[in-house]
């Protein structure tokens, strides 16, 4: 008898402690998730990467994140293989979020991207790059520029389809007192569905 794969280990330790992660998440333990996840997951090259969102409210929802395009078939085939529990949602990648405002909260600074603005390059094979134009005086180093552009994008569009289509992300710093350029960064979402139905 063949011993049981990866992803069927997997699923057997969630459906038998679902109920100590489900308390975990509602009790805002993100130390004590990260003790249960952290060597549960498949081992893969590049490491998977996991959260668990309100995306089904009241019902929990766990995301396995892919982090990078090789691994978007193993966590779609993880969900695939996903048992049935209650009050319990799979997803295979991030989705995009539902956002009034682009708002994001870090460390040492809040950031309002709501005025951003993008320019889109599509090459003939239809991958795509992005650059993201941030305003020269935002209230942090340009250092963390290359995450909050990521965590932009993912928000907009969901990660697999940033994986799949986005092959590079340039955030550039612009002065706000130059003529504008590029597209304001709300669009992004439809403008990359409407390339991609093209």
């Amino acid at each position: 008898m063949s011993a049981p794969s990866p992803i069927a280990k997997f699923w057997s330790w969630f459906s038998a402690n679902h109920g100590e992660i489900a308390d975990a998440y509602d009790c805002g333990d993100s130390e004590r998730l990260e003790r249960l996840f952290s060597t549960r997951l498949p081992d893969t090259t590049v490491a998977l990467n996991w959260e668990i969102g309100p995306y089904h409210e009241p019902d929990y929802t766990l995301v396995l994140s892919p982090t990078v395009r090789e691994n978007i078939p193993l966590t779609t085939r993880m969900v695939l293989e996903a048992p049935a529990i209650p009050s319990w949602h799979f997803l295979p990648a991030k989705p995009p979020k539902d956002l009034l405002r682009l708002h994001f909260e870090l460390p040492q600074a809040s950031v309002c991207a709501d005025d951003w603005r993008y320019v889109l390059l599509v090459y003939p094979d239809g991958f795509m790059e992005l650059d993201i134009l941030i305003p020269a005086n935002v209230p942090f180093a340009d250092s963390q520029d290359p995450l909050i552009c990521e965590l932009l994008v993912e928000s907009l569009i969901g990660e697999a389809a940033r994986l799949e289509h986005i092959g590079r992300i340039t955030p550039l710093r612009v002065d706000a007192a130059s003529a504008p350029r590029g597209i304001a960064i709300k669009s992004l979402k439809d403008h990359i569905n409407e390339r991609l139905h093209q």
